[in-house]
């Protein structure tokens, strides 16, 4: 059965695009948005947000906060983005930063860049002259370009990064429910978008003039559905994961391989007069001149129970369902929060999900590093009207760089529509 043809198809996981399908049909485009969480593993609402918090910023367009805000309420941290060094807290709010900075050595031209506009800000992270080489001077800049990268990095590699950490905005934290998924449907359905996610996508119709023109659907949504351009928000390992005929036409080299992955654990620990002044968010920074994987970088965040805390570990990828492994690094977050804290004790409350399912179960890591030159275009190199939005594209990981990025998208889709358009009326 032939279904209603539509200007854009949006292929989401985790409405993870669902802003895109949003502002094309708020221009007047026909949408469809497609969301294939359902068959993408096991996953809590804790896996889905992931570690990295976010900025509010001057930037943003309202709509795509509001998206935030309707999945759930942004909960704001009052001492900011802190950094826990092995001298104390740097509270990116606090009275005393600039100060705290300064006795550090960062560079009092990049703190002079963190206090400006935001827009400002990202423009002149393009020119620092510094960041290449000193590091003492530097390595708060190298933090705002590689804690949530996408990409391997080390200090001293050329960090392409065009949207930085602006770590002294106002940042917030969220706790997602499974009810929160529930709302983004219902939010696009608002906006009259044709919204789906029950629904699987079982081949692709390649046309005959390098394009893609449809799919086949099966589920709430069944028969062909046809359409004038793809955005598709899956990478490459999801799809084949997905599907791997679908994986053969929009990734025919194959799947990229992440090195990296971020692990969450769940750590139970007491309470005491200095835990209970922890923010809700903190990363711990060990030793400032080692890698800043394994033990020696921790994203430390607090859930909807005050003595349980998320805590995110950067490790090999190759090593996800080793369990010897897992129970390790395990032992080492409780000893660094025993060796900060003497007066609290902590334990694990549960493990990564690799410990308890299987690849088959989880499917690809929600967050990866992939090797350092890595790099996938927006648009499809095999199809001219297919255009790409995730964690393979974006690079950074953050939902700052996701908006920007799924904004020169939208831009990109809407200038081929607009002509598509134009030359139909001829």
């Amino acid at each position: 059965m032939e279904l209603k043809k539509y200007d854009v198809a949006v292929v989401g996981s985790f409405y993870n695009i669902s802003w895109v399908a949003s502002e094309l049909a708020r221009q007047g485009w026909s949408v469809l948005y497609i969301d294939l969480h359902s068959v993408l593993g096991r996953w809590p609402m804790e896996d889905i947000e992931g570690p990295f918090g976010f900025f509010t910023s001057e930037t943003l367009n309202p709509f795509y906060v509001e998206k935030l805000n309707n999945e759930e309420a942004l909960v704001s941290q009052d001492s900011g983005f802190t950094v826990y060094l092995g001298s104390g807290p740097l509270e990116f709010k606090s009275s005393f930063i600039q100060y705290q900075l300064q006795q550090l050595g960062v560079s009092s031209g990049f703190i002079s860049r963190l206090e400006s506009s935001t827009e400002n800000f990202y423009q002149a992270s393009q020119k620092s002259d510094e960041f290449i080489s000193h590091f003492e001077k530097s390595w708060l800049e190298f933090l705002t370009r590689s804690l949530s990268s996408q990409r391997d990095v080390a200090f001293g590699d050329p960090v392409v990064c065009e949207y930085p950490l602006p770590l002294m905005n106002p940042f917030f934290t969220r706790f997602l429910t499974r009810r929160s998924l529930e709302r983004n449907s219902q939010w696009l359905r608002r906006q009259n978008i044709d919204t789906f996610e029950q629904t699987h996508i079982l081949d692709f119709a390649v046309g005959a003039s390098k394009g893609i023109s449809g799919f086949e659907a099966k589920g709430e949504l069944n028969g062909i559905v046809q359409f004038k351009n793809l955005v598709w928000g899956l990478s490459s390992e999801e799809t084949y994961y997905c599907r791997p005929q679908l994986g053969k036409i929009l990734f025919p080299k194959g799947v990229t391989e992440p090195i990296w992955t971020w692990a969450r654990y769940s750590v139970d620990v007491t309470l005491d007069r200095e835990t209970k002044q922890l923010p809700l968010h903190s990363v711990w920074i060990d030793d400032r001149n080692a890698p800043w994987t394994h033990e020696n970088l921790l994203i430390w965040q607090r859930t909807t129970s005050e003595t349980l805390y998320d805590v995110w570990i950067l490790i090999p990828n190759n090593q996800r369902f080793n369990k010897d492994y897992i129970t390790y690094y395990g032992e080492k977050i409780v000893q660094k929060w025993s060796k900060r804290f003497e007066m609290s004790a902590a334990k694990i409350h549960n493990y990564p999900q690799e410990y308890v399912y299987t690849y088959q179960d989880l499917g690809p890591s929600r967050w990866v590093r992939y090797p350092h030159r890595h790099q996938r275009g927006m648009e499809s190199k095999e199809y001219n009207n297919v255009y790409f939005n995730n964690y393979e594209v974006w690079d950074q990981l953050n939902k700052e760089t996701q908006y920007q990025s799924q904004k020169k998208l939208i831009d990109k889709v809407t200038d081929k529509l607009k002509k598509e358009t134009t030359k139909e009326l001829r």
